[in-house]
């Protein structure tokens, strides 16, 4: 790192830190803290969303994962259109949720369900989501650690520790303050802008790893590397690839649409949309931001393969294999690799570029975790036992001492915690302990015989399944040496067996059935959803564009769920989104119809080898002006948000309460009996 690249960081810093102090006067009630007192337009919601969900920690994961494996996870993440598209389009739980104009999801469990069922689910959500979020500082740090060459320990007031332990002090700080002084309202700002400048830093990057390596290097590395059943092009060839292989992405796809909002790791992003179809536009908008976000994730990782390889690259892949030589896991090693070899690659100026862009991944997941968990303590375990309103101000400062607690939690998990799997798997298993969420969630959206003993019991049929599966993972390597294998034994090691990633499966599964088992048998009346969606007569804010029931002329509209709430512009953003991600799905088809059923041995490794460069640059050259237009739209929603937030009438009720089953600030809001 030059004195230039780090110019580059600190002025980055400076202008978000500015940001967020600058967002402070818009600080005027619980509703603003919480959720932006619903303002945000579709850009503003969407990029600042995608910067919470896309953090220092998952781009680290997913270089870890296609550094291993290379192109095939592409190909398989290609099924996630069919779901996706139908949650996108059909606005799937985000739509219905915003529509009950609940700030947190244990608020809607209350107005669904019960007082004391919000309570339950409050504290199981937060303590799965501080534990997950546990490992989020140390992993992100140590990343800037070995990416600007920092040494490995360092001594403070005579003590030695490693380097990234005081390290994190500084991230988590700055998260921490930017979270603490405007709530959700300076969060959302910073990390719309942040989104923005790492949108274009995509494309940048993107262009410049392509011209320095070139596509014949490329391609040369990945087949020499062919090995049955382990190849870094052709998908039909990963056989021996157990962790990452076809059956961790097809879970992951029914988990995705199963849970789509059921993990509350940025929840005020679920209810800060201005009306329920800005929610829906933002998430499609969401899909198209994908493009050229996926091609620097993939692009970089792989040509850190060509880097390592390549004999004219052999001096500094020394030097950065002996880096990796001293870190003391092999997971360590895999999740540091990328950051060590492209510290070598990019050139001054780009590399102060993406140095900012991780931190400004590591601010936005942290800041966004931060208040999520500290709201939820507050909102859904305090204050509905507590039952009693405090003043708008006492409320906030509440929430800002519940959010420092997180931070302080998170730091110490990361100092004591040793992580000895991989960051996937370790973030499938803690969040399986909400795994009943998704069931609660959809049954109470969209079930109107639903009832509250069945979300008790898919609520806990997940937390149980899911420490029970930590526990085993525990005591069984104690167990290893046993010869004699008795049914005990026997029994733990068939339990132990699957991966994470098929147990979470299972454990979904199990949510559901009892679910279905129990509000079958316990349903005796049928909930009126109309009321807690507020459509029709019970839309007092007028929040709907149209009326929800309101279908277009068009059959091919009405297919792919086009309503009347779209504008002529809507309905172009979302046909086109639709379009070409059917593109790639008919490549999916045509490739795996001739992979299995018409070639005996498939298409050629060279052959794979031109598809994945079509592909690098189909999505590239689509994703640059993408970027321009969602920057645009992401400046103007900025503007219109703001706007808002100074001129909007605050309701003191309006502070997550529940009472008698409708939200506090509702007109006929009753007393419960």
């Amino acid at each position: 790192m030059s004195w230039i690249d780090w110019t580059i960081v600190f002025a980055a810093g400076v202008f978000i830190t500015w940001i967020c102090f600058s967002a402070r006067k818009y600080l005027n009630g619980v509703a603003d803290f919480l959720a932006a007192n619903r303002s945000a337009g579709r850009y503003m919601m969407m990029m600042s969303g995608a910067m919470a969900s896309v953090g220092a920690i998952a781009v680290i994961a997913i270089f870890e994962a296609y550094n291993k494996r290379g192109f095939p996870p592409v190909w398989w993440e290609m099924l996630y259109f069919p779901a996706t598209a139908v949650a996108l389009m059909t606005g799937w739980l985000v739509y219905r949720f915003r529509e009950t104009r609940c700030l947190t999801m244990a608020q809607f469990y209350e107005a669904r369900y019960s007082r004391t069922f919000r309570i339950y689910a409050g504290i199981i959500m937060w303590a799965s989501g501080i534990v997950n979020f546990g490992i989020f500082p140390a992993v992100a740090t140590r990343f800037f650690v070995y990416f600007c060459g920092l040494p490995n320990t360092c001594t403070l007031l005579g003590v030695t520790m490693q380097t990234y332990v005081p390290l994190m002090i500084v991230t988590l700080g700055l998260a921490l303050v930017y979270t603490t002084i405007g709530g959700h309202i300076s969060v959302m700002l910073s990390d719309c802008v942040q989104g923005m400048f790492c949108s274009v830093g995509f494309v940048i990057l993107s262009f410049y790893i392509l011209h320095k390596f070139g596509w014949a290097d490329i391609s040369q590395v990945l087949m020499s590397r062919e090995v049955v059943g382990e190849s870094l092009l052709n998908p039909y060839n990963t056989s021996h690839v157990e962790d990452f292989n076809v059956w961790f992405y097809l879970i992951a796809i029914f988990g995705m649409f199963y849970g789509f909002i059921s993990w509350q790791g940025a929840q005020s992003y679920n209810s800060c949309a201005l009306n329920p179809h800005e929610a829906k536009m933002g998430g499609i908008i969401g899909g198209w931001r994908l493009i050229p976000q996926n091609v620097m994730v993939v692009l970089m990782p792989v040509c850190v393969i060509a880097f390592m390889n390549l004999p004219k690259y052999a001096t500094e892949a020394a030097k950065v294999q002996a880096v990796l030589d001293t870190t003391p896991t092999e997971y360590l090693a895999g999740q540091v690799k990328v950051g060590v070899a492209l510290a070598h690659i990019l050139p001054v100026g780009l590399k102060g570029m993406f140095c900012a862009m991780m931190l400004f991944f590591l601010i936005t997941t942290q800041d966004t975790y931060l208040h999520s968990w500290g709201a939820i303590f507050i909102q859904d375990v305090v204050m509905p036992i507590r039952n009693k309103p405090l003043t708008p101000r006492q409320h906030v400062n509440l929430l800002r001492w519940s959010i420092v607690f997180v931070a302080v939690f998170a730091y110490f998990f990361s100092v004591f915690y040793e992580q000895k799997t991989y960051i996937r798997m370790f973030q499938a298993i803690t969040g399986a302990i909400v795994a009943g969420a998704g069931t609660v969630i959809i049954g109470g959206l969209y079930w109107r015989r639903g009832t509250k003993l069945a979300a008790w019991v898919a609520m806990t049929v997940g937390w149980v399944l899911s420490i029970g599966r930590i526990l085993l993972d525990q005591i069984q390597p104690q167990f290893a040496d046993v010869a004699s294998r008795g049914v005990f034994l026997q029994v733990m090691d068939k339990l132990c067996a699957p991966n994470r990633q098929v147990y979470w499966f299972y454990t979904m599964l199990a949510c559901i059935g009892s679910y279905i088992i129990i509000s079958l048998l316990t349903s005796r009346e049928r909930f009126d959803l109309e009321r807690m969606l507020h459509r029709g007569d019970y839309d007092e804010k007028g929040e709907h564009v149209k009326a929800v029931d309101e279908k277009p002329k068009s059959i091919w509209l009405r297919l792919v769920n086009i309503t009347e709430e779209f504008s002529i512009g809507d309905r172009v953003i979302a046909v086109g989104y639709l379009v070409w991600n059917a593109i790639w799905l008919v490549a999916f088809g045509i490739g795996t119809v001739y992979s299995l059923f018409v070639s005996g041995g498939g298409f050629s490794t060279e052959a794979w080898a031109r598809f994945w460069h079509v592909w690098v640059w189909t999505n590239l050259l689509v994703g640059a002006p993408v970027t321009l237009w969602l920057v645009v739209g992401g400046w103007h929603d900025i503007r219109k948000c703001l706007e808002r937030l100074r001129t909007l009438q605050r309701d003191d009720r309006d502070d997550g309460a529940i009472v008698g089953h409708h939200l506090a600030d509702e007109e006929d809001a009753q007393e419960v009996s």
